[in-house]
């Protein structure tokens, strides 16, 4: 599994451009970036980092950063990780729509269903449609604390 880092940061021109530049600087691949607006002037950014990477001396950068509040490993353990992949249909491609999909919307022949999953099983369902020419869209790991804590 890839490691999934949570952090919470000030809203400020650059945070993000800052903090992907630390990650590139350790050679390290970013699979996904989810970020969002989470309480007045703080954003949550979750990163999805390609290979296994040690955490402590990135963390450690992460901690010196003045646009970074706190931040946090997420794993299975520790937090619940989710994933949303969207896809679309043509209607001789319908009767692909696997079980655990949910339908969103129909329109001009075109089926457009969602399946949210750990991002592993995300990768498995992508692989699935996309042997059938099913287009496919993800969006970014997202990770919530099992117990309260964070921010």
């Amino acid at each position: 599994m890839a490691n999934i880092i949570r952090m919470w940061v000030y809203d400020r021109p650059g945070v993000l451009d800052r903090i992907t530049g630390l990650i590139r600087r350790h050679g390290v691949n970013i699979n996904t970036v989810t970020s969002g607006h989470v309480a007045e002037g703080t954003s949550q950014i979750t990163i999805s980092l390609g290979e296994p990477v040690r955490l402590d001396a990135l963390g450690d950068r992460f901690s010196e950063m003045n646009s970074v509040r706190h931040w946090e490993k997420c794993t299975p353990a520790t937090h619940i990780i989710r994933e949303l992949l969207l896809a679309r249909f043509t209607a001789e491609q319908k009767d692909l729509i696997d079980v655990d999909m949910r339908v969103v919307r129909e329109e001009d022949g075109m089926t457009f269903a969602e399946y949210v999953g750990e991002p592993c099983a995300v990768d498995a369902m992508i692989k699935k449609l996309q042997s059938r020419d099913v287009i496919c869209t993800r969006a970014g790991a997202l990770g919530l604390a099992l117990k309260e804590g964070g921010m």
